[in-house]
């Protein structure tokens, strides 16, 4: 939920990620969802880390330390988090294109979610008069409810 808020409140505002990463903007579907996932997948992995219980309390600069490419590739692209009350499996399919994906396609969704993450942070210092001097997930203001995948969708004329 977090990493699917950070994404609708970017993209439409940072124009190479919004043409990276959503098909009104001539990028890919699949990109777009996979840097999702890798996000979530290191603020998971961020969690585990920090021992944080609350994904809405994790800095921002947590989950872009376990976006840097050696934490990346050896911790979050093979991260598959346990199912409970609040935490869900991967998709089978997410699994799958984890599994499956050639190395540049994962650096590619890798690099994209380390930017999702980076213009999120600077979105947020600058709107904030004192900015803090840790950003946090759960504050990142929101445009849309949760459910809201329309900027997967792309343009109808």
């Amino acid at each position: 939920m977090h990493a699917r808020r950070a994404a609708r409140r970017v993209l439409p505002w940072d124009g190479p990620l919004y043409a990276r990463l959503c098909p009104s903007g001539g990028g890919s579907t699949v990109d777009g969802h996979m840097t999702v996932v890798v996000m979530a997948l290191a603020a998971y992995a961020a969690a585990q880390r920090t021992g944080t219980f609350r994904p809405a309390e994790l800095g921002l600069d947590e989950i872009a330390a376990m976006l840097e490419p050696a934490v990346a590739d050896t911790v979050v692209r093979r991260l598959r988090p346990r199912a409970d009350a609040e935490h869900y499996l991967l998709r089978a399919a997410d699994v799958t294109c984890l599994d499956t994906a050639p190395d540049h396609d994962w650096t590619r969704w890798r690099q994209a979610a380390l930017d999702l993450v980076t213009v999120a942070d600077d979105q947020y210092r600058q709107a904030n008069r004192t900015p803090p001097t840790h950003a946090v997930l759960g504050q990142l203001p929101h445009q849309t409810a949760d459910d809201d995948l329309t900027w997967y969708a792309p343009a109808r004329d």
